[in-house]
């Protein structure tokens, strides 16, 4: 079979990290490769995991399609682009699923040279080096480590709540009545709390006050100053009701302050006000935004210094292709697990997605204003290959460069 090593190694690679996402502990992936009938090689790809609904394997090649079933969410430009370049090979992929039975996803590619024109064939060798870093800004555009959700990479809720209490049966009350919507993690004291802050990143705190260790205000106030867990919205929860007590609970910049005893309805619909406003707040942030921070309160500052931040390292490394995730660890002093975690939450990116969109972005701009070949713009944006750049462009545009770059000066 003749093939572009470095393409088909990222298709692999977008496969089976789909496989593995998607398959819980102790079920099985496994990639069988065959010849078949018709001069043709099949790989395919099974697991067993979650599945698809019909309507999300008809759309499962479609660019940034969304399914409703929990696989296959913010596939982005995965599966499209590995369609895409199995075209470019004459080959053919397929799906095969049922819903809670696995999947199947099943590359044909023919037997030979034949099929390919001498254009389509490279003249010379290529030193081939595996960079498993580019393949997930380019197919894994959703993907995270995977220490980053531990057991909850195969849970059913995609939001966390940590619960901080030293009281048991409260712990168990919350439990019971946010547990059909949210993974609930629980801590005893607030030590443990904020160990647990900084170690899984939930999506929301509920602390209480006077208990073992730091008490409810430090917690707060930790989680608060801290870049790594600033944006998470925090209920302070407790049976200390006097105004002057609550004032001084939101003085350290928690977003609720809850009185027990307390109705269970009014607690979920406070998380559920506080996690929709962390929406909104994504997606002004992810916009753009003004370069003063003058008026911003406390940990909203926090969050634009990390974006500010985080964005000036993208783009001072777009022209390097070697430029990685850890690179960005370093620069800013944060492991893997809370940078995915935060630029998720603060600006709704995957960070490998936001290093994709960055440049392409600027892709487009030299495409429209500079006057350089298509190899040189590929090169200048951190592609390793002017084909692959293409083929990348236009699973994202509809079009490829060169036709991008000839519309928009007619245009």
């Amino acid at each position: 079979v003749w093939f572009d090593v470095n393409m088909l190694d990222k298709i692999l690679f977008n496969l089976l990290s789909n496989a593995v996402k998607y398959t819980a502990e102790y079920g099985f992936i496994h990639v069988v490769i065959n010849r078949t009938e018709g001069e043709m090689v099949s790989v395919r790809v099974e697991d067993s995991g979650v599945g698809m609904e019909p309507e999300t394997m008809e759309h499962a090649f479609d660019l940034f399609y969304q399914g409703e079933d929990g696989r296959n969410k913010g596939t982005g430009l995965g599966l499209a682009l590995s369609k895409e370049l199995i075209l470019l090979h004459h080959g053919s992929i397929t799906i095969q699923s049922e819903k809670g039975r696995g999947a199947t996803f099943e590359i044909r590619l023919p037997l030979g040279r034949d099929h390919f024109t001498e254009e389509e064939l490279a003249k010379d060798m290529i030193f081939y080096e595996p960079n498993y870093e580019e393949a997930r800004i380019f197919l894994q555009e959703d993907a995270a480590p995977k220490d980053l959700v531990g057991e909850a990479a195969v849970a059913l809720h995609e939001q966390s709540i940590l619960v901080i209490e030293d009281n048991a049966e409260i712990r168990a009350f919350i439990r019971r009545h946010l547990e059909g919507n949210y993974e609930i993690i629980e801590a005893p004291d607030g030590d443990t709390g904020i160990e647990l802050a900084f170690e899984r990143m939930p999506d929301l705190v509920i602390s209480d006050v006077l208990m073992p260790g730091k008490k409810g205000f430090e917690v707060t106030e930790i989680i608060k100053n801290d870049l790594r867990t600033s944006h998470i919205p925090v209920i302070i929860l407790t049976a200390r009701g006097s105004m002057e007590q609550q004032i001084a609970g939101l003085k350290t910049n928690a977003d609720a302050y809850i009185v027990k005893p307390f109705h269970a309805g009014f607690l979920e619909q406070t998380i559920r006000g506080l996690l929709a406003n962390r929406a909104t707040l994504r997606g002004h942030y992810s916009s753009e935004l003004p370069t003063s921070g003058g008026g911003l309160p406390v940990d909203k500052k926090t969050e634009r210094k990390f974006i500010s931040r985080f964005t000036a390292i993208v783009e001072d490394n777009i022209s390097n292709d070697q430029f990685t995730v850890n690179d960005i660890c370093t620069a800013l002093g944060m492991s893997r697990v809370p940078l995915y975690k935060k630029v998720k939450a603060v600006m709704g990116y995957n960070v490998n997605e936001y290093i994709l969109h960055v440049r392409l972005q600027k892709a487009r701009h030299l495409l429209l204003h500079e006057d350089l070949s298509i190899a040189e713009i590929s090169f200048q944006v951190g592609f390793s290959s002017p084909t692959y750049f293409a083929t990348v462009f236009k699973s994202r545009f509809g079009v490829t460069p060169k036709s991008f770059k000839q519309k928009g000066r007619t245009g």
